[in-house]
């Protein structure tokens, strides 16, 4: 019993060395696009809200303009840091290689999307608030109109589509419900695809009740974080036998 104990945590030890690989390579990957957004992004040159007339039609009224708008944002900014906590904080007490797989899975997301957002740069709704708008506000909120008006000229505005929030709120919610699927537990698993669902989508509902996305922003970004926090879990979960090399031979060994 003993030597297969032995097996199985070497079996584990080699599987975390993959996992770090992994990890070391999309921290990478996550820290190139960091650079991008402030280093190159603000020499590219901008586009127009007409070049995206397809995809977003003719906006209303921003609701970034709305009295809420601020409580919104900080709304989704709770919804989806509670999601990655949640998810991580449940990994880590599992073993080191699954936070290590969590983390490369919030990762993915996060560089799929923001690669996304820097290549297309599409516009956020508060491109679209006008001088009279703005000055309006500023008579009952300087405060605020002050800070759409330096939203509305950052590289920031510029990268809409699609949502980061929506998208790392659904790759956390996504990972820890694929976790607890793995570990055929039914019941919990199920709880947590709807609890995932349920904050996804009012993290989503929060960015544009916020005036900070587009419908279709964090339907984009939703889908692809689940996409990742799906994905990254099912890829790195070995639970068939694997043939370990031991000194002198080698041997078959599980996890459970």
């Amino acid at each position: 019993m003993t030597l297969l104990l032995a097996q199985v945590a070497y079996a584990d030890d080699a599987r975390l060395d993959d996992a770090r690989w992994w990890f070391l390579g999309l921290g990478a990957a996550s820290a190139a696009t960091i650079v991008w957004q402030e280093a190159l992004a603000p020499e590219q040159p901008q586009r127009t809200q007409e070049g995206f007339t397809w995809l977003y039609g003719e906006p209303a009224t921003p609701k970034a303009l709305n009295e809420d708008a601020a409580t919104w944002a900080r709304a989704s900014d709770v919804l989806m840091l509670g999601a990655i906590g949640a998810d991580l904080a449940y990994a880590g007490t599992f073993s080191d290689v699954d936070l290590t797989l969590h983390l490369e899975a919030l990762m993915a997301g996060f560089v799929t999307i923001q690669t996304l957002k820097l290549t297309v740069r599409a516009p956020r709704p508060t491109t679209w608030i006008s001088a009279d708008e703005l000055a309006t506000l500023a008579e009952r909120d300087p405060e605020r109109a002050a800070e759409l008006a330096q939203d509305r000229a950052s590289t920031d505005a510029w990268m809409s589509f699609p949502s980061g929030h929506a998208g790392l709120a659904a790759t956390a919610s996504a990972a820890l419900a694929t976790q607890l699927w793995l570990e055929e537990r039914p019941g919990w698993a199920a709880a947590a695809t709807a609890g995932g669902a349920a904050v996804t989508v009012g993290t989503g509902l929060a960015r544009v009740e916020a005036g900070k996305h587009h419908p279709v922003d964090v339907v984009v970004g939703g889908l692809l974080g689940a996409g990742a926090g799906v994905g990254v879990p099912l890829l790195g979960h070995r639970t068939g036998p694997q043939i370990v090399a031991l000194p002198g031979g080698a041997a078959v060994a599980g996890r459970w």
